[in-house]
């Protein structure tokens, strides 16, 4: 095991990441710092930064370092972004930090923060033809992915702070800088052929103020997650946050929910970068990333460190099976006979493969409620699903997840969207009803956690449905508590169930099975 510090120098703030690292490359964030210093104030004005900015910038990354070495640290990337490359005096910075922290410092370049920000994004969100936008400080990172490759990327030189100050955007904005903003983001986009030439499914937001107005967005509609990776959310929600900060001074911009004070005088210059792009594009959906560049340099050094990592949704499971101590085997067999039973019993529920994410997710992270403890562990389970880093999964998937993983212990286990209406209606928990009781009998034949059910079968009749387990073993304990869900089945369903055990004496017990896109890590 080895843990993994990024610094990452921007134009406005100034973050230290620390992940930790096992054989393998699975990962999970231990710790972060952040310091809002706003080098790009100076670099705008002055074309350097100042002597107050270093020994502000000194002192961010000396206390970064304190808390790298007593974490004790493996190794750790410092990365600044172009913005710094761009001081006049960027040479004596790098020197100062060397001497006085004996820290070297690596100033990217636009390729290299756009393929960090590409990486972060496309190993933790499904994109088919996606433009990413990261507003920083200083500058605009535009991206544009189209079946998972970097097609085309541009850098555009304004940022939140060179907006701001260019056009007072901190209070009280005129009606003469509110057109002339506009009218220059308008033109610099216009010189991009790319970005007009070029129909986009959606916008991927990364960067501070992108999660703030998420952040904000969520607030404003009660959103009952508290996820910021993969929330989205529509232009016109976009563009009524742009109208709305605009009309306000900035004490009534401190009263937003969900806006920060230190980007409450910035976030008008955030809005308007995005709202040009929505108008220029004619994208109506965004969503909002919470990985970028640091997350790009981690996956990067795992990739080249451990070899190609697995697929992003396994490797979110396998990250929480290995935090959460999940018992493996018993996982893996409640999976394969979960699935083995929905699909048997697809003519019923006519529910296809748009459910596969949900069904491993929910079935290899049932149990991770125990972590908390034994009594009432399924709701320790959903609330652990749904609070826990899960990429490659919409919100609404994640949350059915964590819904039928309910179903696993407890057969009286009542659904209800009250909390969650935004997101889910009754058809989505009528559909993940029938999966949650499907994981309620494959868990009854695992109840020994002795794996004594390797197959099943389903026949449906008239008036019936008969699951066939087959197992080396009696399985009248399997069988008994099994059939404790009849009454639910026949409710759900409308057919009664008959569970017909095959004991197959005298034959090798067969390998573990593994269902038909079981995660290769387990």
């Amino acid at each position: 095991m080895e843990k993994i510090g990024v610094i990452d120098i921007g134009a406005n703030t100034m973050r230290l990441v620390i992940w930790e690292v096992r054989e393998g490359g699975v990962h999970h964030l231990v710790d972060e710092l952040k310091e809002t210093v706003r080098v790009a104030d100076d670099i705008d004005t002055l074309g350097i930064v100042s002597e107050s900015k270093i020994l502000e910038t000194l002192y961010t990354l000396k206390k970064f370092k304190v808390l790298t070495e007593a974490m004790e640290t493996t190794k750790v990337f410092t990365m600044a972004s172009e913005t710094m490359r761009r001081a006049g005096n960027s040479d004596e910075i790098i020197t100062r930090i060397k001497e006085d922290l004996d820290m070297d410092i690596t100033l990217m370049s636009d390729e290299e923060e756009s393929f960090y920000d590409y990486l972060g994004i496309v190993r933790s969100m499904r994109l088919k033809n996606s433009l990413i936008v990261d507003i920083g400080g200083a500058s605009t990172q535009l991206i544009w992915i189209h079946d998972g490759e970097m097609k085309e990327y541009a850098s555009i030189p304004v940022g939140t702070l060179i907006l701001t100050r260019r056009y007072n955007l901190n209070d009280i904005v005129s009606p003469v800088n509110h057109i002339e903003m506009e009218r220059y983001l308008n033109g610099i986009l216009e010189d991009i052929p790319w970005l007009q030439n070029n129909f986009f499914s959606d916008i991927i937001a990364v960067g501070g103020s992108a999660r703030t107005i998420g952040k904000v967005d969520r607030r404003k509609k009660r959103y009952p997650l508290s996820l910021t990776h993969n929330y989205s959310l529509y232009d016109s929600d976009v563009t009524s946050l742009y109208v709305s900060c605009m009309s306000k001074n900035l004490k009534q911009r401190y009263k937003i929910e969900g806006l920060a004070k230190d980007r409450a005088d910035i976030i008008l210059g955030a809005l308007a970068i995005m709202v040009s792009i929505l108008k220029n594009t004619g994208i109506q959906n965004l969503r909002i990333s919470g990985k970028g560049i640091r997350e790009g340099i981690i996956y990067d050094y795992i990739e080249k460190t451990y070899g190609v990592i697995p697929d992003m949704l396994d490797r979110s499971i396998e990250n929480i099976i290995y935090s959460h101590g999940v018992e493996v085997t018993h996982a893996e067999t409640v999976y394969y006979l979960t699935e083995k039973l929905f699909k048997g019993l697809k003519p019923l529920h006519k529910i296809g493969e748009e459910y596969d994410d949900i069904i491993k997710l929910s079935t290899l992270l049932h149990d991770v409620g125990l972590s908390v403890r034994f009594y009432d562990h399924e709701k320790h389970s959903f609330y652990i699903i749904i609070n826990s880093e899960i990429n490659g999964m919409s919100h609404k998937d994640i949350l059915l997840s964590a819904f039928a993983a309910g179903y696993h212990r407890n057969y009286n286990y009542e659904l209800s969207n009250v909390n969650y209406n935004h997101i889910l209606n009754r058809m989505d928990l009528n559909y993940v009803e029938k999966l949650g009781l499907c994981m309620s009998i494959a868990e009854c034949f695992d109840r020994s956690l002795s794996n004594v059910v390797y197959d099943l079968d389903v026949e449906i009749g008239d008036t019936f449905v008969k699951v066939v387990p087959y197992s080396n073993f009696s399985l009248t304990l399997e069988i008994s508590e099994a059939m404790k869900v009849s009454e639910r089945f026949a409710d759900i369903f409308k057919k009664d169930l008959i569970i017909e055990s095959r004991v197959q004496k005298g034959t090798d017990l067969p390998p573990q099975p593994q269902a038909t896109d079981s995660p290769g890590f387990l």
